[in-house]
């Protein structure tokens, strides 16, 4: 499938389908920054490099999907469910923030404890100083919400531990971004 994201390629591989995903204009300009940013890694060139950009102010770069990361996010970590609880470990709500991520925010001591416009609110704010603190990286949203870091693509070989998290970071970042995509 020429000009498919490899992700997407690989999911519909995974599941036996012959479809033939068509792409937005989105999707595609992300497939082409993925290519890039790959190739790029691959010949050593580092691009995960945390460089504070507008995003700190609050505004959506461009070309970024605010929306669709969040949808991704809330389905991988709570299957969109606003009250849930981590048997695990202090992490809650559809996003799963653990207390110390939270700080009481809103007032709310406990992320499952806030309505939904508020979770809504902090994961946005929250996603936005990902994406600024690591040069608009994508593949840095799903590394930082599963492990609170990131270490740059080729760095994702390890567990981060805890009885929660069973899956290295390139697993989760590897399934994320195939739901990102497929979600498209």
């Amino acid at each position: 499938m020429p000009g498919i994201n490899p992700l997407v390629q690989r999911s519909l591989a995974a599941r036996g389908s012959t479809a033939q995903p068509t792409q937005t204009l989105d999707q595609a300009r992300l497939a082409q920054q993925f290519q890039q940013q790959q190739q790029a890694w691959q010949q050593g060139v580092a691009t995960a490099s945390p460089t504070p950009t507008s995003t700190t102010t609050g505004a959506v770069p461009s070309g970024v999907d605010i929306d669709r990361i969040l949808r991704t996010i809330r389905q991988r970590e709570s299957g969109g469910n606003y009250s849930i609880k981590n048997p695990h470990s202090s992490a809650s709500g559809a996003y799963q923030f653990i207390d110390s991520t939270w700080g009481g925010y809103g007032g709310y001591r406990h992320a499952w404890q806030a309505p939904q416009e508020v979770q809504d609110r902090k994961a946005r704010e929250h996603v936005l100083s990902i994406l600024g603190r690591y040069n608009n990286d994508l593949w840095a949203v799903p590394a930082a919400w599963y492990t609170g870091s990131y270490r740059g693509r080729g760095n994702l070989n390890y567990n981060p531990g805890g009885p929660g998290n069973p899956l290295t970071v390139q697993q989760y970042v590897d399934r994320w971004l195939a739901d990102y995509n497929a979600w498209g």
